[in-house]
C-alpha cells in the first residue's frame, strides 16, 4: 500500500511540475485582445470634428519563415455638432521580417446615419502599408450639401512598427 501511494504521489508531483510547461499560450496571428489604443481628436471646421482611434492587436512569430505579424485597426468616427454621423474602419495584418513589411490582409467597414452617405470606396494596399479612400456626403432630401474625403491608412515597418 505504501508502495503504491508513494507511486501515485511521484505520478501526481510529475504532472503538477510538467503541466505549466504545456499550458504556455501559443501566439495567435488573429486579434484577440487589444495590445494598445490612442486616440486624436481633429477639428474639420463647419462643426464636423473626427475622432481617429489606432488599434494594435497581438503579434506572432513564424520560426518556419522566420517573419512575424501584426494586426492593427485605424477608425475614424467623424461627428456633426457632437452628434456621431459616421464610422469607418480601416483593419490590416502585417508581415514583417527585420528587412521588409507586406500587408497579408485588409478589410474595410463603415456606419452611416440617416442624411450620410458613404461611397466612392476604394480598398488598396503597396509594400508594408494598406489604405482606403471613401467619400462621406451628407444629404438635405436628394440634394448633396456637402462632402468629407475619408482617407485612412495603416503601415508597418520591417520591425513591426505600425503608424
Amino acid at each position: 500500500m505504501k508502495k503504491l501511494f508513494s507511486f501515485l504521489l511521484a505520478a501526481a508531483m510529475v504532472l503538477v511540475v510538467s503541466v505549466p510547461a504545456f499550458a504556455q499560450e501559443i501566439p495567435s496571428s488573429r486579434p484577440s485582445q487589444p495590445l494598445k489604443s490612442t486616440v486624436v481628436v481633429e477639428n474639420l471646421g463647419n462643426g464636423i470634428t473626427v475622432e481617429t482611434k489606432t488599434t494594435l492587436w497581438n503579434t506572432s512569430a513564424t520560426a518556419a519563415l522566420a517573419s512575424s505579424s501584426r494586426s492593427a485597426s485605424r477608425t475614424k468616427t467623424y461627428k456633426a455638432n457632437g452628434s456621431t454621423v459616421a464610422t469607418v474602419t480601416l483593419k490590416a495584418t502585417f508581415g514583417y521580417n527585420g528587412s521588409s513589411a507586406w500587408v497579408s490582409s485588409k478589410s474595410a467597414s463603415h456606419s452611416t446615419v440617416s442624411g450620410w452617405s458613404y461611397g466612392s470606396q476604394s480598398l488598396s494596399s503597396s509594400g508594408g502599408t494598406a489604405s482606403l479612400s471613401a467619400v462621406l456626403t451628407q444629404w438635405l432630401g436628394i440634394i448633396p450639401i456637402g462632402t468629407i474625403d475619408a482617407d485612412i491608412s495603416l503601415t508597418c515597418s520591417p520591425s513591426g512598427q505600425i503608424s
